[in-house]
């Protein structure tokens, strides 16, 4: 296991490697001010063999129109390359944002990280 941590204006986001698996734990708002970012912290994660990505939202206050696009399209990329984008623990806002946009029937959503994991 490894593990990092990338500060960019305000907004962090650490990463933790594990065998097959990579858990990216942003702190702060996702939105068009950092998407950039957080993109490029996926295309490292996802340079391995059907990668999987848990996005870990415990730390995550809210998410723009914006961060919903790029989590569509990263879920669609991982999805191709046999891979998977789950999104975890969400706080209340992020869960609702999904909700409201109906996007929580369309994204892999856990409400744990044990939970993500033991689906594959």
């Amino acid at each position: 296991m490894s593990q990092r941590e990338e500060t960019y204006h305000g907004f962090s986001i650490s990463q933790t490697d594990y065998d097959d698996i990579t858990a990216l734990t942003p702190t702060g708002s996702i939105t068009f001010e950092n998407c950039a970012e957080l993109r490029i912290l996926l295309e490292r994660a996802s340079e391995r063999p059907q990668p999987t990505i848990l996005l870990d939202g415990r730390r995550i206050g809210a998410v723009d129109s914006e961060a919903l696009e790029l989590l569509m399209e990263w879920h669609g990329r991982l999805s191709g390359a046999g891979g998977s984008l789950k999104l975890v623990a969400l706080t209340d806002t992020c869960a609702d944002i999904l909700t409201a946009t109906r996007l929580v029937h369309v994204l892999n959503v856990y409400e744990d990280i044990q939970q993500a994991i033991q689906d594959g």
